[in-house]
């Protein structure tokens, strides 16, 4: 490679880390705001699974942007070349432009799809930890218990409880059942709603 390849390999990384770090940046509506402050939003798991993705994202970001930097370091020194690159000559320059590009967004959606891979394995992680060490907030809301289920894919058929749908969402996340007092709360709160 020469100092120009190694140039524009960095300034491609460069680009694919700020569109990971740009994308993980969150902002709120001033409603959402103001509703937290006071209290009146209402509790959804699935906001703390997109923080996990947003902090992956950033970590990924963050590591492809320093490499390009990196690249871009390799590229001022002076290797002994001082020949123009066989790659980049004015006739293949569109069609070097046009793999870059494509390149640019396959490796953009491949990291995308690593970093929601990655996201989702932190996530669960996350649950399993919290709930094995309280096992008596699992089934305290149960519309939140739902949402982890939903969002950890846990199949619900239609003919099936409550009660036998906590219990399946209790066994992908490994958490241990706190008491009969807890199956209880469960039926209660499924007679009520």
């Amino acid at each position: 490679m020469t100092n120009t390849d190694f140039l524009a390999v960095g300034l491609t990384m460069n680009i694919i880390g700020l569109y990971f770090i740009a994308t993980s940046i969150v902002f709120k509506k001033p409603k959402t705001m103001i509703r937290e402050f006071f209290g009146t939003r209402r509790r959804s798991i699935e906001r703390v699974r997109l923080r996990v993705l947003n902090n992956v994202q950033v970590v990924i970001g963050v590591v492809i942007f320093f490499s390009g930097y990196c690249f871009q370091i390799l590229g001022t020194l002076d290797l002994g070349d001082n020949e123009r690159s066989a790659l980049f000559t004015r006739d293949r320059i569109p069609l070097l432009t046009g793999l870059l590009v494509a390149g640019v967004l396959v490796s953009t959606l491949l990291l995308r799809w690593l970093g929601s891979m990655w996201s989702k394995r932190a996530f669960r992680k996350l649950l399993k930890g919290f709930f094995q060490e309280h096992p008596e907030c699992f089934t305290e809301e149960l519309t939140v218990t739902k949402q982890i289920g939903e969002l950890l894919r846990v199949p619900r058929e239609r003919d099936t409880t409550v009660e036998e749908y906590v219990e399946k969402i209790r066994a992908v996340l490994d958490v241990p059942t706190s008491s009969a007092a807890d199956a209880y709360r469960v039926r209660k709160k499924t007679h009520t709603s």
